[in-house]
Order: C-alpha cells, then sequence, then structure tokens
C-alpha cells in the first residue's frame, strides 16, 4: 500500500490543508505548528477498522479525544473534513472523501457524508443521510446507477468491500510516536509475542527476544542496522534465572558487553523505530515522530542514508516529523548523487497563522538546492554562523 495523499478541513488546528506523500515525506516547522495534528489525521482512519463508515480518533496510534477535541477551533458546529487516497498492491488507486458532524449522544464524530473512487473498476460511491448512490462504469461508456435508501441500510458485505484498512491489511502501517519507554535491566519473557512495536515502543524487547528465539533473519539485520549506523558494534539476549532476560549489547569491537541500560539512552530509544521497521512488509508505511532523538548528529545523518537504502531496495514509505537538519541535508547529498529522484521525497514546512495553521510545500532540486522555502525554515544555524562572523 502507498498513501498518495491526505487534506482536511476544520480538524484540529487546521482550516484547511492538503499534503501529498511521496516515499520519503519530511514534516517540519517548529513546535505546535501543526505537525502532529497532519500524523493524527493521517493515521485515524487507519486505527478506525470500519473507515469510512466509522472513525475511532482513540486508539493504536494515536489519541485525539471527542468530536469537539478534533474540530477546528473546538467548534461542535463545524463539519470536519478527511481525505485520504492510497494505491493498493494491484496498482489500484482508492479515494476516500468524508464529511464528519458531531454525534449528539457520545460527542463523537458521525458519519454526515462519504465519497468514494476506485480507478480500475470506475467505481464511484456516495452516501449521505438521505441516500446511497452507486455509480459504475462498465465497457467505458455504460453506467449502472444504483440506490439505496439510507446509509445506514447499507449492507455489511458493501461495506467491507470500500473499506480502507481490510481484514489482515493492518500490518501494513504502524507508527512510532516521540516518547519512547525507558529500557530496564532485565525484563520478563511474555507469553505473547509478534504484535507490532506499539507507539511508545512496547514490545520491540519481546520482538527481538522472539527473533533470538528462532534465529530469525531479521536478527542478523538488526545487528547489521546498527552496526552500520555506527550505535552499536553487536547485541545479543542473555537469559537469566527466574525466567528473565536481559539484552546486552557491545558499543565498540573490543568493548566490554554491558546492559541496555547501562549505554547511552539514545540507543533504547532508537530501536524500536528499526525493530518497528523490519517487523512491517516491503510495501508497507512507518509513520515516525522525532526517529531523531538522543541521538548524535552523526547518527542523525546516518538514519537518512538507512531511510534511503531501503526505498532502494523495497517499496516502503517512510512519513517522518523531523527537527533535524542533519537527517536533511543527508538526503540532499542522498538527491545529489543521484541515490534517490527528487520526486521520491516530499518536504513541507508548518506554521502557525491567526487562521489556523499553514502548510508550505517546499522542493529539493537535483543540485541539493531548495527552493519555496518560507523564512524561519531551518535558518537558525546560519544566522548564528553570520552574526558570530559580525561580531567576532
Amino acid at each position: 500500500m502507498r498513501i498518495n495523499s491526505v487534506s482536511l478541513k476544520n480538524f484540529k488546528c487546521f482550516r484547511e490543508t492538503e499534503v501529498h506523500l511521496s516515499r520519503i515525506t519530511l514534516l517540519t516547522g517548529e513546535n505546535s505548528s501543526g505537525k502532529s495534528s497532519l500524523l493524527y489525521g493521517l493515521l485515524a482512519p487507519f486505527q478506525s477498522e470500519g473507515f469510512p463508515f466509522y472513525l475511532s480518533p482513540n486508539g493504536q496510534y494515536v489519541n485525539i479525544g471527542d468530536f469537539r477535541e478534533m474540530s477546528f477551533n473546538h467548534l461542535k458546529e463545524n463539519k470536519i473534513e478527511i481525505n485520504i487516497s492510497v494505491t493498493d498492491y494491484l496498482n489500484d488507486e482508492k479515494k476516500y472523501h468524508t464529511v464528519w458532524g458531531i454525534d449528539s449522544m457520545n460527542r463523537m464524530p458521525k458519519l454526515n457524508y462519504f465519497k468514494f473512487t476506485q480507478s480500475i473498476t470506475e467505481t464511484e460511491i456516495a452516501a449521505d443521510d438521505t441516500g446511497y448512490r452507486e455509480l459504475s462504469k462498465i465497457n467505458n461508456e455504460k453506467y449502472i446507477d444504483r440506490h439505496i435508501e439510507k446509509l445506514d441500510k447499507v449492507h455489511d458485505e458493501e461495506r467491507g468491500s470500500h473499506l480502507l484498512i481490510e481484514t489482515g491489511d493492518s500490518d501494513l502501517i504502524n507508527f512510532i510516536g516521540p516518547f519512547r519507554l525507558e529500557p530496564e535491566r532485565t525484563y520478563y519473557q511474555k507469553a505473547k509475542a509478534g504484535e507490532k512495536v506499539g507507539r511508545a515502543g512496547e514490545g520491540y524487547i519481546d520482538q527481538i527476544l522472539e527473533w533470538e528465539i528462532q534465529k530469525s533473519d531479521k536478527m542478523k539485520k538488526l545487528r547489521d542496522i546498527l552496526k552500520k549506523l555506527k550505535l552499536l558494534n553487536t547485541l545479543k539476549v542473555r537469559t537469566l534465572p527466574g525466567g528473565r532476560f536481559e539484552l546486552s549489547v557491545k558499543v565498540r569491537s573490543k568493548g566490554n558487553w554491558a546492559a541496555l541500560s547501562d549505554v547511552g539512552f539514545g540507543i533504547s530509544q532508537f530501536l524500536p523505530v528499526i525493530v518497528a521497521d523490519l517487523q512491517l512488509s516491503d510495501d508497507s508505511i512507518l509513520v515516525l515522530a522525532q526517529p531523531e532523538i538522543h541521538l548524535h548528529p552523526n547518527a542523525q545523518a546516518a538514519l537518512a542514508d538507512y531511510f534511503v537504502q531501503q526505498v532502494k531496495e523495497t517499496q516502503k514509505q517512510y512519513v517522518i516529523e523531523t527537527h533535524s537538519e542533519y537527517l536533511l541535508n543527508r538526503i540532499r547529498l542522498a538527491i545529489v548523487k543521484g541515490k534517490i529522484d527528487p520526486s521520491w521525497v516530499s518536504l513541507y514546512y508548518f506554521e502557525n497563522s491567526v487562521d489556523g495553521s499553514m502548510t508550505y510545500p517546499i522542493e529539493l532540486m537535483t543540485d541539493g538546492q531548495i527552493r519555496n522555502a518560507p523564512q524561519g525554515f531551518f535558518d537558525t544555524y546560519m544566522m548564528d554562523t553570520m552574526n558570530i562572523a559580525l561580531y567576532a
């Protein structure tokens, strides 16, 4: 699956916005400028089993609250629009346009209108409280037009054929947030392993243990990635009495083994990101909030190299909220070196305004130059350098 675009209206801090996603999409901007809100709007449909018929604002990826907390300026009179375009494994583009009002009974979002279009079958479906209409194109010239009285009369089997996430597809996407669990000195083996890493990194240790026990190729991949990023030389799982185990790491080839809790905090914050990525299939989507947290600048740049290599070798897609100039500049360098095409990268800058958050698309050129960058886009280093030279 690939996400092509997401647009929001009257959602959180946005009066209206639209973002087009590429293989790597970078969301940048000051704190509280709308980056996380964009991710909320993107992820909420994917944690809603019945989308576009149902929307779950609180779930495995994000917790948004009730309708008023979702609504621009917290107005219950607003109509919230969430529109998303995806391409599935058959290269079939599916577009979902949904409008949500408030359910007076539970203050949660209630579907007022939806429209679904599918490119291969040339099907268009629209529905609201007054009726349901399906328009299908046959033989490139004839249309079949079908009406159903009410939106709630749509049968479950019909709903199922139009869902964003079908049964078995939930493993195509995951989200790792900016706040991850601190490492523990020892762990107990969980009875149930193999679940996706949680947004705070929950379960990543259990997954590592499972890979080690099964002697999985993914354990070798994990070690290779950490060594290439120069974060660790290697790691191993050490079994302890009483059903406990310890994740031991060696930072340098000639160094001593140490518990994960005894080495740099950045390693434990970064491990969930890589484990989550290795769990996903080669045509999946990983959404990340500040993956660079607690990483040295060299490691932040190496992380960009990792994403570039992944999109070259797989069909994966990454959506990354970041404050890292090092990550951005290393991706620019990859473009200059011809490792990836500029069209594989989308870059957006978010900014507060009196009329809600604004989103600015920024273009990366083949020579590494940045076009259409607004004032304030990663200009602190440049301004400080100029002032140092001026006052020296």
